[in-house]
């Protein structure tokens, strides 16, 4: 079942930051080297202030693909739910800042979720997220044992990480 949220779909790029210029505008605040606490991800991206819950923001930019080539990938579905293509955000020309939000550990790291709308992924804040928190979204469990996430810990109810 689906439920249909009255939220604007808004544009995050004036509330985010990342350690890269976006291509589409500049982030408000440039770092280098923004703290990642996800090591083996790269980089990530950061509110530059509260967002409260059911901010959606996207879409998630790529090259349309047959093949899941890169670690930038997402799947989309037709209509019927079938598998349709794939958006590739690896080229950084042809695709926007939403290709660093990196992928949670644990449920209690994440704080987006993604969906489509559309024939387009969007993500979605699920709770309000504080001024300098890391953005982090579930990619799912297929993609999530190829990043080494364990996938029995990742619902178990007392994390590693400290939350």
């Amino acid at each position: 079942m689906f439920f249909v949220l009255r939220v604007e779909i808004m544009c995050m790029n004036t509330v985010l930051y990342m350690a890269r210029p976006c291509r589409n505008k500049p982030p408000p605040y440039s770092t280098e080297g923004s703290p990642d606490c996800t090591k083996s991800a790269g980089l990530g991206v950061f509110a530059t202030r509260t967002l409260p819950r059911n901010v959606r923001f996207g879409p998630y930019k790529g090259v349309r693909s047959t093949d899941a080539v890169s670690n930038y990938c997402w799947q989309i579905y037709d209509k019927d739910h079938k598998p349709s293509h794939m958006v590739d955000a690896a080229d950084g020309n042809n695709s926007n800042w939403m290709r660093f939000i990196n992928c949670s550990r644990h449920w209690s790291e994440q704080n987006l979720v993604a969906f489509q709308y559309r024939g387009e992924l969007y993500y979605c804040t699920i709770r309000t997220i504080p001024r300098n928190t890391e953005l982090m979204v579930y990619y799912g469990s297929e993609f999530a044992h190829r990043l080494h996430v364990d996938i029995g810990r990742y619902n178990s109810p007392v994390d590693e990480f400290g939350n």
